[in-house]
């Protein structure tokens, strides 16, 4: 009886490493969409973390890479081109990102990070429960729009005015807005908003707020490296929820102290 035992036991200890040799053998696709400058300082991170996971590209796992600069046809496009590889699962971050690709892809597996009140925008139905293809992680709040505000004031003190680059079809853009207005008025800062799309809008909006508004710059944008590029380049000071994006294109003097400042929102 012992016997059969142990001979049992062997057999269903040889079948799962059978099971587990077969699996190791599927190739997996996950699609990744992603801002430039994740792409570029985030990827190489993360695929060392999958490969110390076991998921090894070319081995057991494909990676298709997307960079989106907010323009939304070409955003379209792209996400069109990603769901044609056929992934088994698709990371996301950002809000636009994931307001386009929703309708799209209500089957393949949807995973968001950087992306602000998911609730609120209609991607999830709720945070404890989010229901449907697509779920993440948020770490932004409406409120923190104020906080930025608060804590641009304190980068550059004699900040009297600031100029808000939003993108205007994303509904939690307009909370932080809302929020900064709140805020606005006991700072005594004139918070002035613009609606962009892409990197040309960006440049313009700014240009136009140096020639008509002597005072800061606040950025509420997915196009962050744009937004921090283009204050660096106008001598405003920046805040921006991605530190590595500060220190890499502000010099340290637009970091710490003009009148005329940058506050980026994702």
């Amino acid at each position: 009886m012992k016997r059969r035992a142990v001979i049992g036991g062997f057999g269903a200890l040889a079948a799962g490493w059978s099971l587990r040799g077969q699996a190791q053998a599927v190739v997996r696709t996950i699609g990744l969409w992603w801002s430039p400058s994740q792409v570029d300082e985030v990827l190489p991170r993360y695929k060392r973390r999958l490969a110390e996971l076991g998921w090894v590209e070319d081995h057991n796992l494909r990676v298709r890479v997307r960079s989106w600069e907010g323009d939304t046809p070409t955003m379209g496009q792209q996400a069109n081109e990603l769901l044609a590889t056929h992934p088994d699962l698709i990371v996301v971050a950002s809000n636009p990102a994931v307001a386009i690709l929703k309708p799209l892809s209500t089957r393949i597996p949807v995973v968001f990070v950087f992306v602000a009140d998911p609730v609120g925008s209609g991607f999830v139905e709720s945070l404890a429960r989010p229901g449907g293809n697509i779920t993440g992680f948020t770490n932004f709040e409406p409120a923190m729009g104020g906080k930025w505000l608060e804590v641009l004031r304190e980068v550059a003190p004699s900040t009297t005015r600031a100029l808000v680059l939003m993108h205007p079809e994303t509904a939690a853009h307009k909370e932080f807005w809302r929020a900064i207005e709140q805020v606005a008025d006991p700072l005594h800062i004139e918070a002035v908003a613009a609606g962009v799309h892409n990197a040309a809008e960006i440049e313009r909006a700014v240009a136009d707020f140096g020639v008509n508004h002597q005072g800061a710059s606040l950025r509420c944008h997915t196009l962050l490296r744009r937004c921090i590029a283009t204050s660096s380049f106008n001598r405003r000071p920046c805040t921006s929820c991605q530190r590595s994006l500060l220190s890499r294109h502000t010099p340290p003097l637009v970091r710490s102290s003009r009148t005329a400042s940058t506050l980026p929102m994702l």
